[in-house]
C-alpha cells in the first residue's frame, strides 16, 4: 500500500458523509510526546456543518515518506486523537473509518469525557493512548536489560571477556557517532530549513520588532557569553521561542555546530543530562521547559549549569542514573565541566520558578497585551505565513480586531492570530467561526455591513 501516495492525494478521497476535502498549503514541523518530531500535511473536511474539521497525515520525513500516523484535531486546531497505521492496514476500511467518524460523530473534543462517538467505528482503529506508549517503553527496557544479562552469562562461560569488551566498546563507540551524526543532521539541515521559511524576506534590523528589543538584547548577551544563562517565562503565544530562533539565525549562529534547540517537554533527567553533556561547548535552548522544572533533581543540574563559578561541574549520581534509566541511552560520565550556555524557554510565571535557579539566572517574563499585539501586528503581518498573500492575511487580522472590540477577553496573542490565518487559507467558507473558536470569541454576534465602520474606528 503506497502510503506516500494517499498522503500527497488525499483530497482526491472519497469518504462517507464527506462533501469536500481541501489541503492546506504547507507542511508543518510539530512535537508530539508519543512519537517525537513530525512533519504534518494538513487537510480540512467538509461534511456539511460548520466549521470544517480538520485532519493530517504525520511523518518523520518532510516528503512524507512513509506515513506513520493519522491525525484528528479538535475545533480549536490541536491534535486530538491520533491512529496509527498498521501492517495490514487496509485503504478502503480506513477511509471509510475517517468519513464516518467525521460525520457520525459529535466531533467536538474527542480527546475529552463526554464526546459520543460511535464505539464500534473504533473497533479496528483504536488510537494509542500516553499509557501504551509509556508501557511500550517500559517493555523495551525489560528486553533490552535481559538481553545484556544473557550477553554477559555467555561471556563467562564462553571465556572470552577480553573480546567481549572490546566488541562492547566498539559497539558503543559507532552507537555514539552514529548518533551524533543524526543529531547532526537535525539539528542542521532541518533547522536551516525551518529558519528559511520563518524569516523569509526579513532583514537583520526590521522596525516592526522594536516591541521585542528588550528580548533581544538578552539573547545577545547570552551569545556574547557576557551571561551563561537566560530564561524566558510567561504565556504562550508570545513568541519567546520565534525571538530566539530570529536572534541566532540574524546573529550568523549555525545550528548543530553553534547551538541546538532541544523541545524539553517530556525530557527525564537522564535526557536532560546526556543532552548537557553532549552539547557541553555549545549554546543549548530548552524549549516548552515546564515539566523538566518541577524536579528537584533537574532543578539542581540546572542551578549546576547557570551558576557564576569559573567553572560550572554538573554531575549525577550513579544512584539517580539507575532509578531513571527507562532504556534511554546513556553513556554521559558521573561528572563533567559545562562551558556552554542555556536559554530555558517556560509558560510558567516568574513567581513560580524554583527561587535558587532565579538568583543564578536572568529571567524575562515575556508578556504583551491585547492592545500592544494588534499594534505589533501592524508592522509584523507581512513576516507571518509569508507563503499567504497579504490581503488574505490583512482580512484575518482586520476581523480579529473587529472581535476584540466586541469581546476584550479574547486570547489575541501572536500564536492565535497565526492560527486564524491558518483557518482562513484552509477553510475560506466557514473560516471565520474557526477564527473565534481560536480567540475564545464570546461576545455578540458581528454583522458583516458594520465591520469596515468598526475598523476604521480602530485604525
Amino acid at each position: 500500500m503506497d502510503l506516500k501516495a494517499i498522503a500527497h492525494n488525499f483530497n482526491n478521497q472519497t469518504l462517507p458523509g464527506i462533501k469536500s476535502i481541501k489541503k492546506h498549503p504547507s507542511i508543518d514541523m510539530e512535537e508530539f510526546k508519543t512519537y517525537g518530531k513530525l512533519f504534518i500535511q494538513k487537510y480540512f473536511l467538509n461534511d456539511g456543518r460548520k466549521p470544517n474539521k480538520m485532519v493530517g497525515f504525520g511523518a518523520k520525513s518532510e516528503s512524507l515518506s512513509d506515513p506513520i500516523v493519522f491525525i484528528i484535531y479538535d475545533l480549536k486546531m490541536n491534535p486530538a486523537v491520533f491512529f496509527e497505521f498498521k501492517d495490514d492496514f487496509d485503504e478502503n476500511g480506513f477511509f471509510k473509518f475517517v468519513g464516518d467518524f467525521i460525520s457520525k460523530s459529535k466531533f467536538k473534543m474527542p480527546a475529552k469525557k463526554g464526546t459520543k462517538i460511535d464505539e464500534s467505528l473504533l473497533a479496528e482503529y483504536t488510537p494509542m493512548t500516553d499509557a501504551e506508549y509509556e508501557a511500550r517503553m517500559e517493555s523495551n527496557a525489560k528486553t533490552e536489560k535481559r538481553a545484556v544479562l544473557i550477553a554477559k552469562i555467555m561471556g563467562w562461560i564462553s571465556g572470552i571477556l577480553t573480546l567481549v569488551s572490546l566488541l562492547t566498546i566498539a559497539y558503543y563507540y559507532f552507537k555514539t557517532i552514529k548518533y551524533a551524526a543524526e543529531e547532526y543532521y537535525v539539528n542542521s539541515k532541518v533547522e536551516n530549513e525551518l529558519n528559511k521559511q520563518l524569516f523569509q524576506g526579513q532583514q537583520k534590523n526590521e522596525s516592526g520588532f522594536e516591541i521585542f528589543s528588550t528580548l533581544e538584547n538578552y539573547i545577545k548577551l547570552v551569545l556574547e557569553r557576557k551571561i551563561n544563562s537566560l530564561i524566558l517565562c510567561g504565556p504562550p503565544g508570545m513568541s519567546k521561542t520565534y525571538m530566539v530562533r530570529r536572534t541566532l539565525h540574524f546573529s550568523d549562529k549555525s545550528p548543530g555546530k553553534d547551538y541546538v534547540i532541544e523541545k524539553g517537554s517530556s525530557l527525564g533527567i537522564n535526557s536532560v543530562y546526556q543532552l548537557l553533556y553532549d552539547n557541553r561547548n555549545k549554546l543549548i535552548v530548552l524549549d516548552d521547559f515546564d515539566t523538566p522544572l518541577q524536579s528537584e533533581d533537574i532543578i539542581n543540574i540546572m542551578k549546576a549549569v547557570t551558576d557564576s563559578y569559573g567553572k560550572r561541574i554538573v554531575s549525577l549520581s550513579p544512584e539517580k542514573k539507575l532509578s531513571t534509566q527507562g532504556g534511554e541511552r546513556f553513556d554521559a560520565p558521573n561528572k563533567f565541566e559545562f562551558s556552554g550556555q542555556v536559554i530555558m524557554i517556560t509558560n510558567k510565571t516568574k513567581n513560580s520558578l524554583d527561587i535558587a535557579l532565579r538568583s543564578r539566572s536572568p529571567v524575562i517574563e515575556v508578556y504583551f497585551n491585547a492592545k500592544e499585539v494588534l499594534s505589533a501586528f501592524d508592522k509584523l503581518l507581512k513576516y507571518v505565513a509569508p507563503q499567504v498573500p497579504y490581503q488574505t492575511k490583512l482580512e484575518v487580522f482586520n476581523y480579529i480586531k473587529s472581535l476584540y472590540k466586541n469581546d476584550k477577553y479574547i486570547e489575541v496573542s501572536f500564536r492565535s492570530i497565526k492560527s486564524a490565518i491558518d483557518a482562513r487559507v484552509g477553510n475560506p467558507d466557514d473560516w471565520k467561526e474557526m477564527a473565534k473558536l481560536v480567540v475564545g470569541y464570546k461576545g455578540k454576534e458581528i454583522k458583516e455591513n458594520l465591520i469596515t465602520k468598526v475598523l476604521v474606528k480602530l485604525q
